[in-house]
């Protein structure tokens, strides 16, 4: 009898006690291949956005240089029309020998508009001169519930599981 008992009473806490949790973070993690040469689209960064939850944090980052040329041509890039990087021609990206790292944070302005919670992000280039050469391109950031998980509170669990345990109790002394 002592037995079952036990087993009842952790199934009966697990039970009440269930939605309590909390929303955790989901990761976002992409990569492009590197780049050489062309304008225009360079391609999209896809990820996974939970139901009810919206993009939190998002850093798009690389380098201008990549395994084939240490440095690149003057260029733009712009992740779903908003720039995130430039090269100008005569600095440090276009004749340093790289490769030459640069990201771009998005602001919590930026992802309030929730225009990153489709699950997908095209990366665009504006070459100006020179050829463009672009390595390590990498997307990372987090989502989590826009709303919050709604907490159980305790006391109204224990209202409830208090008195289920005590007709488990009477229940088993009946059978006998």
């Amino acid at each position: 009898m002592a037995l079952s008992i036990k087993k009842t009473l952790a199934v009966a806490t697990v039970v009440a006690f269930a939605g309590t949790g909390a929303s955790y973070a989901a990761p976002i993690f992409d990569t492009l291949p590197e780049v050489n040469g062309g304008n225009g689209y360079i391609g999209d960064f896809t990820y996974s956005v939970p139901v009810g939850e919206s993009v939190t944090s998002l850093t798009v980052s690389g380098t201008w240089g990549n395994s084939q040329n240490v440095t690149s041509g003057a260029l733009t890039l712009f992740l779903d029309t908003i720039q995130v990087a430039q090269c100008v021609a005569n600095t440090a990206c276009w004749n340093t020998p790289g490769p030459d790292a640069w990201s771009y944070t998005f602001s919590a302005a930026d992802l309030a508009t929730g225009f990153f919670d489709d699950g997908a992000a095209s990366l665009v280039q504006n070459a100006t001169s020179g050829f463009t050469r672009l390595g390590s391109l990498t997307l990372r950031g987090e989502t989590s519930a826009s709303v919050p998980v709604p907490q159980v509170p305790v006391p109204v669990a224990a209202w409830f599981f208090g008195p289920a345990l005590l007709g488990l109790a009477g229940l088993r002394k009946i059978k006998k």
